[in-house]
């Protein structure tokens, strides 16, 4: 990227949303076929478990 810029490149014409989703999506592809269901279950706690709340609240942590 470092040389396109020295060549004065046009940023803008290197993203491409079409491209974007293609390689998402073969990479959610690849992963489904790839694994089996107990996997894919632990993925998806997982990726659950980053958007719920913290155990831990206030009262916790004073008491620590």
């Amino acid at each position: 990227m470092a040389g396109y810029l020295m060549e004065h490149g046009n940023l803008r014409v290197l993203l491409q949303p079409a491209e974007l989703v293609i390689i998402g999506d073969a990479s959610i592809g690849t992963v489904l076929i790839g694994n089996p269901i107990y996997i894919l279950k632990g993925i998806a706690g997982g990726i659950a478990g980053t958007f719920a709340g913290s155990k831990f609240g206030k009262d916790r942590y004073l008491e620590t």
